[in-house]
């Protein structure tokens, strides 16, 4: 693995505000990158928190909502909507 990481990840939160809470979809990935790598983020919406230390691994956690909606098209919703991690 390369020492930049690219996360591709269209979405860190995902909400749409339109009836009830929908469903919250939650997707983890861990990257083993050595010392002085890149991580690089395309996101479309949401908050962005970043927690550093010392060590060879990226975890990323994406947490996906979608708010106010039916519960049917709120997963109809997170389907349609990819992720994509390199």
């Amino acid at each position: 693995m390369s020492s930049t990481i690219a996360a591709t990840i269209l979405a860190a939160a995902f909400s749409l505000v339109t009836a009830s809470a929908g469903p919250k979809d939650v997707t983890e990935r861990s990257f083993n990158i050595p010392a002085g790598g890149t991580l690089r983020m395309d996101v479309d919406r949401g908050p962005i928190h970043i927690i550093t230390e010392n060590g060879d691994t990226v975890n990323v956690r994406v947490v996906r909502e979608v708010k106010r909606t039916s519960e049917k098209k709120a997963r109809e919703i997170l389907d349609s909507h990819i992720l994509t991690f390199d």
